[in-house]
């Protein structure tokens, strides 16, 4: 007769859906902090910037009106996503969000531009316009870089709870150690849908192996792409509020050489030649 099934590890409860737990406290500490920590770095780098315009324009040129956009500064990053991206990453690093804050740069010197009168006496000239965007610019990356690097020196290292392929989870635990700007760690490897492996006995057990190993992030490397365990691991992770990373096995086969294409909120991969 045909070979038995290999027993599901993970179950979904009857009544489940998706929905976002609260999440271990150390989880939401240090999220928050990440939060400030950044919005922090961008009151220094508008104020770094006027300090910055002073200096070339001349101190009688630039007030304290210059200030007036920092909220502005603050929702833009905001609503661009810049303070709560960290959260989904665990390669936190400012050049990969240079596109977006070269945006947040493009709205700052436009309002400046358009306040010109108002923020800065006499105007400014096609140079002073690009000097404005320039030194805002690389206050941002600046006082960005160096908010990161502080914030690696404080906090622990995210412990990662690795389900799926457990000769996956084991490159993924050596790639954490060798990555210098990656502070985090693989705590244990639950192999998915293996014989003779332990199971997991639905939602409440994995709610206590989240507690019991104090887990912040899982890891999920599944043996296929298409795999219905993947999204139940899914659901009742995002359900305990801890945050969940996957690594696609499909870049096993094309590497890097894909493009990333949206087309009415549906995701494809375009293949590079080889």
């Amino acid at each position: 007769g045909p070979a038995p099934a290999a027993p599901r590890i993970l179950r979904l409860p009857p009544d489940s859906g998706i929905g976002e737990g609260r999440g271990p406290v150390t989880v939401r500490r240090r999220e928050a902090l990440t939060r400030w920590t950044l919005a922090s770095a961008d009151v220094a780098a508008t104020a770094l910037a006027v300090l910055a315009f002073s200096a070339l324009f001349g101190w009688d040129r630039v007030g304290l009106a210059a200030l007036i956009l920092l909220p502005v500064v603050l929702l833009v990053g905001k609503l661009s996503g810049l303070y709560d991206r960290d959260e989904l990453l665990l390669h936190k690093a400012t050049l990969d969000e240079v596109p977006a804050l070269f945006q947040l740069a493009t709205i700052y010197t436009l309002l400046v531009t358009v306040l010109a009168g108002v923020l800065v006496r006499g105007g400014l000239d096609a140079a002073e316009v690009f000097s404005v965007w320039s030194t805002f610019l690389a206050a941002l990356v600046l006082c960005r870089s160096a908010a990161r690097a502080h914030l690696r020196s404080l906090a622990r290292p995210e412990r990662c709870l690795c389900i799926g392929d457990a000769e996956v989870a084991e490159t993924v635990r050596d790639r954490l150690r060798a990555g210098p700007r990656v502070k985090a760690e693989v705590v244990a490897v639950l192999p998915l849908g293996e014989d003779g492996e332990p199971a997991l006995d639905g939602h409440e057990d994995l709610a206590a192996l989240v507690r019991s190993l104090d887990v912040h992030r899982v890891i999920i490397t599944p043996r296929s792409a298409d795999s219905g365990e993947v999204l139940e691991v899914i659901y009742m992770a995002k359900a305990l509020g801890v945050r969940v990373s996957i690594l696609p096995r499909i870049f096993e086969v094309v590497g890097s050489s894909v493009r990333f294409d949206h087309v009415d909120g549906m995701t494809m991969l375009g293949v590079r030649r080889f």
